[in-house]
């Protein structure tokens, strides 16, 4: 069962430009009430302008630069970001740039999307999460609704 706050590692993961499957971690952001899960995939590639990533750098990066707006949130390598101390092995992505990089999937395209399994790393700290969400609520591809929804989140965590 797929839950928000937790990272997942899809073994083979199918994007949509057709290339091949390979091992991908993913974030649940949230799920709503038709089962309509928010996830993006993370990645150890950066696409933050060279003057942006620095290995000091962490949490949430925006930047406006000659390719346009965009914004990321960084996790450092062997940083504890789990319940269970789950750590990225790698400098670790999140960007949130454009909309293909936000992922709205159903409960059952999640499964066509992950052809083999898909493993539980872990649930993220609560403070991550809200780290992440409200770097996330910056996005200019969430709509009205969504925003209402992780800012919920995040007040409800912060009690």
């Amino acid at each position: 069962m797929i839950r928000p706050q937790y990272v997942y590692r899809a073994t083979d993961f199918v994007f949509g430009n057709g290339g091949k499957p390979k091992p991908k971690y993913f974030v649940v952001f949230h799920i709503d009430a038709d089962s309509i899960l928010l996830l993006s995939l993370t990645t150890s590639k950066s696409k933050l302008p060279a003057n942006l990533d620095d290995d000091a750098s962490e949490g949430c990066v925006y930047y406006n630069d000659g390719r346009g707006y965009g914004h990321a949130f960084v996790w450092k390598p062997d940083r504890a970001v789990g319940t269970n101390g789950f750590c990225f092995p790698l400098r670790t992505y999140v960007q949130f740039e454009f909309r293909s990089q936000l992922y709205m999937l159903s409960s059952s395209e999640i499964n066509s999307k992950a052809t083999h399994t898909i493993d539980e790393c872990c649930c993220l700290l609560d403070d991550e999460f809200i780290r992440i969400l409200e770097c996330l609520i910056g996005s200019r591809y969430l709509n009205g609704r969504q925003k209402r929804d992780l800012q919920s989140r995040v007040n409800a965590l912060k009690k």
